[in-house]
């Protein structure tokens, strides 16, 4: 009644069109509905990214144009005398999962979904590094599917036949519990990534 108006903006979209062309609200929750086999949990009908994840720590999809990518769970390399990676059962808050006591008491490992990336923390609860002499490794094994990885930047970007980019990493950044921040290497070699990282950090984390 007063001709005004409102509007809202955020940092990401809110809608998005489905495939007839009415808006629906963009999902960002992880939830169990039409995921593909031998998955658990996915986030689909976003249009843009789509994840599929497992219940134990196994194997997580991440499709985009119909293109897909598949990760394995990751191989520790720390220098440091630990328990073997258990197979923990997720819990889902919204659009998170996290896998409590991967190493019991030491490491938990947690994804997001967001609207235009996946997101992963790999969250070390205790200073285990003291005694450690190299960089500690985090390895994953990957699955292309057609598409080629190129290494630029100490990024990789991951490419369909054509060179349109599908997929890229992200930031790599270590934060301890007081904000300090470092960053940390990445490659990529015969299917295998590997983030390398700092260890002189890592001793003085706290």
């Amino acid at each position: 009644t007063n001709n005004f108006c409102t509007f809202e903006q955020t940092q990401h979209p809110r809608y998005i069109k489905d495939n007839s062309g009415t808006w629906q609200s963009f999902n960002e929750n992880i939830g169990t509905t039409n995921c593909d086999q031998g998955f658990e949990y996915c986030v689909k009908g976003n249009n843009y990214y789509e994840l599929q994840i497992t219940n134990n720590l196994g194997t997580k999809k991440i499709k985009r144009d119909n293109k897909e990518i598949s990760i394995n769970p990751p191989s520790l390399q720390l220098g440091v005398e630990i328990t073997n990676p258990l197979s923990v059962q997720g819990t889902v808050n919204e659009n998170s999962i996290i896998y409590t006591d991967v190493i019991p008491g030491i490491m938990d490992i947690k994804y997001y979904y967001i609207w235009n990336k996946v997101k992963e923390d790999i969250i070390i609860k205790q200073n285990i590094f003291q005694t450690a002499v190299e960089n500690p490794k985090i390895k994953f094994n990957i699955n292309l599917n057609n598409l080629q990885a190129i290494q630029s930047n100490n990024d990789l970007i991951f490419t369909d036949n054509s060179g349109n980019a599908i997929f890229k990493t992200g930031e790599r950044i270590i934060i301890d519990s007081a904000g300090n921040k470092a960053l940390f290497d990445i490659t990529m070699n015969e299917g295998v990534i590997e983030m390398i990282l700092p260890l002189e950090f890592l001793q003085q984390a706290v």
